[in-house]
């Protein structure tokens, strides 16, 4: 099972995946807001946090449009990530 797949499996939330063909067309953006309005105004949660792989430089930018921060590294697994924080 690869990272992502153990990550996802391990109850870590939901997760936005798209096909390369799909890429640099704003989908990741609409999506993620959907899910972040979702779930402050429909879930009433205020923190949310996001992780990637150290190496994942487009969904680093991406949290950061969205609003997040760095908070430091964790270990999943043998896996060192990334973990963002967005409070509001």
């Amino acid at each position: 099972m690869r990272g992502a797949e153990a990550r996802h499996a391990a109850g870590a939330g939901p997760r936005l995946s798209f096909f390369p063909e799909h890429w640099s067309q704003g989908y990741a953006l609409e999506s993620a807001r959907a899910v972040l309005h979702h779930a402050r105004e429909s879930l009433g949660l205020s923190r949310i946090l996001a992780i990637t792989t150290q190496d994942n430089e487009p969904s680093m930018r991406l949290l950061a449009r969205l609003g997040f921060r760095f908070d430091r590294m964790i270990a999943f697994g043998s896996e060192e990530l990334r973990l963002f924080v967005s409070d509001p």
